[in-house]
């Protein structure tokens, strides 16, 4: 009992940081009823993977460029 009391209060502090991650779980079950199940199957999650993989290769080049203070926003 003791442990859903922390989780409950760790989830009220951080609500902000958590917001997106509930976004993206909301997005999923919507995407799956809409389907009826075929989104969350393995084919499909490999063909989002695959699609994707491009997109995330070059964000991550632009994430070092912009850490390392090359370039700026």
């Amino acid at each position: 009992m003791e442990k859903i009391q922390l989780i409950k209060s760790a989830i009220k502090s951080n609500l902000q940081q958590y917001t997106m991650f509930f976004a993206l779980i909301g997005l999923m079950i919507i995407f799956t009823i809409f389907t009826n199940g075929t989104f969350l199957m393995p084919r499909n999650l490999s063909n989002l993977l695959l699609q994707t993989s491009h997109i995330a290769i070059l964000a991550c080049g632009v994430v070092l460029v912009i850490v390392s203070g090359h370039i700026d926003l």
